[in-house]
């Protein structure tokens, strides 16, 4: 049972307010047991450090981001998708994580963002490392062709076409 379902919704709020504001601060130790604690709360707290992003503190971000990857909640994909692209790597890295923690279900929505920006490099290399990850068994058979094209071209055509091509063979 999470402490969101043992503590009235007043206190709830006031302690997610608290943990946030952790999230913050300078010792690092802190940070982390804030982070943690939001992680055991869960999706409650998703809209919250998806907010935290917006921030100008890159610290916070970072924590934020972190703590999303750990929640690995579904709602999740569309922004860890769009972070794949961010200009800061520990980011992007930290959104692949969240991609990994959401096992096959990140497969049709990184196709679909590959088919629109084949041609960010930022985002191939994500997918590319999300789909090493998540692959496994007969799909990595599959997946092998746009695996060696993600990794071997910095072109985006062929990337699009195989990944067009997965996408419906999935979804038949």
């Amino acid at each position: 049972m999470n402490n969101e379902e043992t503590l009235p919704l007043n206190q709830t709020e006031d302690m997610i307010d608290a943990l946030i504001k952790d999230l913050a601060n300078d010792e690092v130790i802190v940070r982390k047991n804030a982070r943690d604690a939001l992680v055991n709360i869960g999706h409650p707290v998703i809209e919250r450090l998806e907010e935290l992003c917006k921030s100008k503190n890159d610290v916070l971000k970072w924590e934020a981001i972190k703590a999303l990857s750990q929640i690995a909640d579904v709602q999740c994909l569309t922004f860890f998708i769009v972070h794949l692209e961010n200009e800061n790597p520990d980011f992007r890295w930290l959104a692949a994580e969240g991609l990994i923690g959401l096992g096959t279900a990140s497969i049709k929505p990184l196709l679909k963002a590959l088919i629109k920006k084949s041609s960010s490099v930022y985002l191939k290399r994500g997918v590319h490392h999300v789909l090493q990850q998540v692959v496994e068994g007969e799909l990595k058979e599959i997946f092998q062709p746009i695996l060696l094209e993600l990794k071997e071209t910095e072109e985006g055509e062929q990337v699009a076409v195989l990944a067009w091509a997965l996408l419906r063979s999935i979804e038949r």
